[in-house]
Parts: C-alpha cells; structure tokens; sequence
C-alpha cells in the first residue's frame, strides 16, 4: 500500500473535480430558474415555451450535463444524489409554476376559489368529499405556514413530486437490482434519473387527480418494496381522500397485500376466495361509481367498440413527426410514439420478470406481489372497457371520455414497475459494458431523452403542435371587474369562455350561485358541460342573438346578460361584428383584446 502522502494529490485532485461539478450544477440550476422568473407574465399564452428564451433549455441542459458527471464519480452519498435528482425534477416540474403568474389550466383555479370558501367559512357547498384530502391539507398548511391557498395550489405537486418520487423510484431499483451487480449504486441513480423524466406531464400542476396519482405511485412501489404493507395502507388511504377513482385502486391494492401478510390465518379454499375478490373489486366498484355519478339511468349506458380502442390508435400507429426542423422533427418522432416506447418498457418488463420467476433469490423479486401487480391490472383493464360505455350528460362531447383515459393512466401506474425492470436492465447493460462509445451515446440519448420530455410536458405552440388552449390573463381579470361595475347590483350572468370563467373564480370565488330548474348556477359557465356554457357555445359557434341570451337570463331570472368575446378565439371578428348588432351596448378592454357585450333583460 501506497504511503498516505501520496494518496493526497489524488484526494485533493478528487475533491476539486466534485466541488467544480457541483458548483457548475447549481450555477445552472440557478440560472435556468432565473431565465423562468423573468419569463413570468400575466398574459394570455398557450404554451409556456413563447416567452422563455432558448436560454432556458441552455441552462437545463448544462445542468443535467453536470448531474450526470456528477453521478459518473460515484463518490457522493445515495441521499446526496438522490438530493441533487430531486433538484433537478423540481426546475423540470416548475416551469407553470414560475411563469404563469396568475396560474395555469382550468380545474386549479376551481380548487384554489373552493378552498379559499373552506378557509373562510368553513365549508363549501354543494360539497366535495372527494377533493377532501387536498382541501384539507392546503387549508392546513395555509394556516400554519400563512403562505397563501394560491400560492400553495401551485407550488403543492411540483414541489411533493420532486422531494418524494426520486427516493420512491431509488426504493424500488434496490429491491430490483440484487446487491452482488457491480456499480450498482451508479445503476440505480441513473436508472431514477431516467424514470423520472417519464412523470413530468403528470406533475406540472396541483389538481386533486395528480396528487393522487403521485400518491398512487408511492403505494404502488412501497408494496413491492418493503415486506409490511403498512406505508402502502397509508398512501392508499391520503390517495383515496384525495380522489376516489385513484384510490379504488390502491386501497384494492393495499387490501390484497395485508391479505397475503395474514394468509395464513385463512384455509385454502378460503385463500383462493378472498384473493380473487380483492383483486377483481375494482373491475365492478369503478365502473359502477362512475355510473352513479353519471345519473344512474340505463339510458346512460351506451355501447360503442370506438369508445374502447380510440386510445389504442395513438399507440399502435407509427408517425412520422415531419422534416421542417431536424431537432423538433427528432422531438416530435419521440412525442408521436411515446406511448408506443412505453408500452414496449412494459412489455419488456413482464419478460424479464417471468424469466427470472424460477430464480427469485438472483432477481430479489417477490413472485406474489408482482403477480398480484399483474391481476389489478387486469381488473383495472375490464373497469376501463365497461367505463368507457358510459355517458355523462353534464360533460360536453370531447370530454366524455375524461374518466376512462384517467382509468388507462392508472394502468399505466401499475404497470410502470415493470418499465422499472427494463430500464434498470438497460442501463446496467451499458454502465457495466466495457465500450466507451456505448457509454457516450447513453449519455447524448439520456439528455435528449430527458429535455425532449420536459419540452413536451407542457403546452407547445410551434411548427408541429398547436396546445389551443390559452391561460388565463390580467385582461381577463379586468373583463370581469368591468361587467360587475356594469351590473352594479343588479342580478347578471355572464358567458364566457374557460380563461374568463376562472378570472371570474380568482376574483370572486364561489360567491354567486343562482338557484334554477338545473340546480345551483354559476354566473359565469362553469364546468364545460354546465347549462351556461351550453349556451356561451351556441352564441360563438351559431349566432350571438338577443333570443340566446334571453333564455340564458330567463334560466335564473337574471337582470342583464354578458358575453365576453376574446380577439383570439376563432373566428372572433365575425362573432364580434354580429354580436354588435344584437347587443344593447359593448366595451373593449385592451387594445380590442376583449370585447364585452352587454344585454338587458327588458
């Protein structure tokens, strides 16, 4: 052995080497995030990515550049590098958070004018036991840290996501990579890296259904991590309180595993009962939920193999992205058959995992509990065929299949361990090949891999896509301000399109409710399917009529009617011209950004 004075060039040569990749990393990081800070507006965009310089992607990709060196040196400790991981998944998750400033999508502004009701007076009706879990939890955290129910709307997901699945994710690669593989450590962080990446579009923004998917995943991976389902009993209880339709599911899950931890209390015919039921509940409970909540009427019920395999198209159908632009045509390839490459993960999975079934002390892997995996899956795949038959009156057509495409994410959440297997083989594969060429096409595909993910998590707008949907804006905010000095206080409603409902929400909150043969409504469309935007649409889409209006304001015995016209919606300048000729008066807002007009109920 070497003496110790001259093993200390080396350590010190070592310690400069980390030191210099570590402060490259949250030079990056920072200046990534401050690219995002001085990108924020309150204008109406539909896709982040118009008003964030291409310094950002500079940035981010420096960054990851200088985690993976980091990595590479596999001297720092797990949580260190699972610390620095983290880091990183919380500048992919927070791009909506930084800058939208007013906030981003339809549903968050819905939770935040609910909860701030909660926080005030204490209950909101009609009352939304479902949404419980996230309610009580942000009102909470309002209360004890006096940071605002906004505020913390945005931050919740992004934030929990970033500090909870790269541990989950490294969790689960222990228990799958046997502790005899050579850089094992080194497997398993690159490994969490790259599954990560394959999360961002479920974690960019707080919405009830994402919070429980995140806690969904947690159950998901704890059952087959540790031997007591106690951590998974738990995250299937807060997923659950947070949204049934993830939570079904997991407490399913959750149920089977205590189950086989005290089988054998259980003769085996009595076994064989009980397994079969647990697993197969959730093929009868969700389906039968959702019907409950469609109205309960057999006219509901509607049988069409279309509804069925319309989400199998996008996956089975090669597309080519196109040749406009070389990086975004690459970008694109990957969008296109994102589903596919999943779904190949998967199945990649399940084979390696049968193959080593007869030899489960070489893989680590509990044959009952991945199996058990498989079944809810197959339970969850008859609940996706009999929901997707479904109709919901309230929903508007392109959302009538929301809850079925939410069934096929959960799916997918329970199969994601397997895509886990392939993964962790692919990367041990090549960490542990001796061919350095391998290693740097890795290394150029992982960081394309994980950029080109985070570009496609959000809205796009550019030669290829087209998001559509805009955000919410201050002129917006201003329209609605603006009707209500107009209506002064007199009884009105208002239609709009979904930017303007939650400018109304941010605004007002759930303060006006008119009672009517449909029940409770909003004064501005809320939701999609509601009365009121039936009505908006019919304005926009057929013809802005005085008759329109005046059976919208005849539906709750409103005083005057509003319909605010946004400059970008289509065909906005022909709806604009015919609603000046019915309307009694009209102001603008902007530079002809907005136009409102108004309508008295003689």
């Amino acid at each position: 052995m070497p003496p110790r004075d001259q093993l200390k060039p080396k350590f010190n040569q070592f310690n400069k080497k980390i030191n210099l990749l570590l402060l490259a990393f949250f030079l990056f990081f920072g200046a990534a995030i401050l690219e995002l800070i001085t990108s924020a507006t309150s204008e109406s965009l539909i896709s982040p990515w118009e008003v964030v310089s291409a310094h950002f992607f500079f940035f981010y990709g420096l960054s990851l550049i200088s985690l993976f060196f980091i990595i590479k040196e596999n001297v720092l400790t797990e949580k260190t590098n699972l610390w620095l991981i983290s880091f990183h998944l919380f500048l992919s998750l927070s791009v909506t958070l930084l800058v939208y400033r007013l906030g981003y999508g339809f549903d968050p502004f819905i939770h935040q004018g609910a909860m701030e009701m909660i926080a005030q007076e204490g209950v909101i009706n009609p009352k939304t036991p479902y949404y419980l879990g996230q309610y009580n939890l942000i009102v909470s955290l309002n209360y004890l840290t006096g940071l605002s129910i906004a505020f913390l709307n945005k931050i919740l997901v992004p934030f929990i996501a970033a500090l909870l699945l790269p541990p989950t994710i490294a969790n689960l690669l222990r228990k799958i990579i046997d502790h005899s593989t050579k850089k094992r450590e080194l497997i398993i962080n690159y490994g969490t890296l790259i599954a990560s990446a394959f999360s961002f579009s479920l974690f960019i923004v707080t919405t009830p259904q994402n919070l429980s998917y995140l806690f969904l995943i947690i159950a998901i991976f704890s059952g087959l991590e540790e031997k007591k389902p106690t951590k998974t009993l738990i995250f299937a209880l807060a997923t659950t309180a947070i949204h049934p339709i993830s939570g079904i599911p997991a407490l399913i899950w959750s149920g089977w595993l205590l189950f086989k931890a005290h089988k054998h209390r259980f003769n085996t015919k009595g076994q064989k009962i009980i397994s079969t039921t647990l697993l197969y509940l959730g093929a009868i409970i969700i389906p039968l939920a959702l019907f409950i909540s469609s109205g309960a009427k057999i006219a509901n019920l509607k049988f069409s193999l279309n509804q069925i395999f319309s989400p199998l198209n996008n996956v089975l159908s090669y597309k080519y992205a196109g040749s406009e632009d070389w990086l975004l045509n690459i970008t694109y390839l990957l969008f296109n058959n994102y589903s596919l490459l999943f779904l190949l993960l998967i199945v990649s999975g399940i084979i390696i995992f049968q193959k080593n079934n007869g030899n489960l002390r070489a893989s680590n892997l509990e044959n009952y509990h991945w199996q058990g995996l498989l079944n809810v899956n197959i339970s969850l795949i008859i609940a996706y065929v009999l929901s997707t038959q479904i109709n919901f009156p309230d929903l508007i057509n392109y959302e009538q299949g929301d809850f079925a495409r939410r069934i096929l994410i959960i799916i997918l959440l329970f199969l994601s361990p397997f895509a886990l297997i392939t993964i962790s083989s692919l990367v041990k594969r090549i960490i542990q090949s001796p061919k350095k060429t391998l290693k740097l096409w890795f290394t150029i595909l992982t960081i394309f891999f994980i950029s080109a993910s985070l570009y496609l998590a959000y809205p796009r707008f550019d030669k290829y896509y087209n998001s559509r949907g805009y955000s919410t804006s201050y002129k917006d905010i201003e329209a609605v301000k603006t009707v209500a000095k107009l209506a002064q206080d007199k009884k009105y409603i208002v239609l709009a399109n979904q930017q303007v409902s939650a400018a109304a929400l941010k605004t007002f909150g759930f303060s006006n409710y008119y009672p009517s043969e449909h029940g409770p409504i909003f004064f501005y469309p809320i939701p999609t399917g509601g009365v009121l935007y039936q009505y908006y649409l019919e304005m926009v889409y057929k013809n802005p009529s005085r008759e329109t209006m005046q059976e919208a304001m005849t539906l709750v015995g409103a005083q005057e009617g509003y319909l605010i016209i946004n400059s970008y919606w289509n065909d906005s300048d022909k709806i604009i011209k015919a609603a000046k000729l019915s309307a009694d008066a009209y102001f603008e807002i902007g530079d002809k950004d907005i136009f409102i007009f108004q309508y008295k109920n003689y």
